[in-house]
């Protein structure tokens, strides 16, 4: 189910998004609140689980990096970091359900970039290296290997 849904012509079976839009789960529990400016995404963007717990929570800046936040079904964060216009860009920590560290590292233009840490369930670290443009580079450490 739609709400507050507008799109605007702009050429021969072409459309773009305008305004608020938001998104309802069968039986009616909200599911995402979203907004576009000239097409493109703009403001606050929210998402729930059916539950009505938060999903996700994002600004869209293009003038600066803004916290981005997902979470798991169970109210924990799941992840959380800096990201412009969507795109991931700074620090970032990711978390398991239970809440332990899972990972955390630095990302540039949406790609993993810099030391990285890994972690297994119990928050003990298992690996660690770097990456640059996304690609893991040079000698990682691995727990428990020489």
């Amino acid at each position: 189910m739609l709400e507050d849904r507008r799109r605007i012509s702009y050429g021969p079976g072409g459309y773009r998004n305008e305004g608020p839009q938001r998104t309802w789960y069968p039986g009616g529990a909200s599911e995402s609140f979203r907004e576009y400016t000239g097409g493109e995404p703009t403001g606050h963007w929210v998402t729930w689980w059916r539950t009505g717990l938060l999903r996700s929570s994002y600004v869209f800046d293009p003038d600066r990096d803004t916290l981005m936040v997902w979470w798991h079904a169970n109210g924990i964060v799941a992840s959380e970091g800096m990201a412009r216009m969507g795109q991931r860009n700074g620090p970032w920590v990711y978390r398991w359900e239970h809440g332990a560290m899972k990972s955390e590292g630095s990302y540039v233009g949406g790609r993993r970039d810099g030391l990285w840490t890994f972690y297994d369930e119990d928050g003990e670290w298992t690996q660690r290296g770097r990456y640059v443009g996304g690609e893991r580079v040079g000698d990682w450490e691995v727990r428990g290997q020489r």
